[in-house]
């Protein structure tokens, strides 16, 4: 797994990157394709300056063998915006994965149809 971590316009502090490595290393476990590597680019950066304080942004996008997952949160606490976009993302890579069994299934059920009921009920 390839983690990059692109800042801007503030400097990442050091338990912050160590938080960001340890959710992220969980998608390892979930991320089971042979021979290739799974990119995730993560971007930080401020937004605007609010009364209340810094609004923050990140991104993370998931380049994978065939597709490419994003998702985005904007907040003002960069730990909850971690796990919101961390969630998120696990989501979609459980979609992701469950997707070729669906259409697996749907094949299955359509050819059984059809061997039940011939080319009568085609549609």
């Amino acid at each position: 797994m390839e983690l990059f971590i692109h800042t801007q316009d503030l400097v990442l502090p050091p338990r912050v990157e160590k938080y960001l490595r340890e959710k992220f290393a969980k998608f390892e476990e979930l991320i089971h394709q042979s021979g290739a590597v799974p990119r995730f680019d993560i971007y930080l950066k401020k937004v605007g300056h609010q009364e209340s304080g810094d609004i923050l942004n990140l991104s993370l996008r998931v380049k994978l063998r065939t597709r490419q997952l994003f998702t985005e949160e904007s907040g003002a606490d960069i730990f909850a915006l971690i796990d919101k976009v961390q969630q998120e993302m696990l989501t979609q890579l459980r979609k992701e994965k469950e997707k070729p069994l669906a259409r697996v299934k749907r094949g299955a059920a359509r050819f059984k149809e059809w061997l039940r009921f011939g080319l009568s009920r085609e549609k």
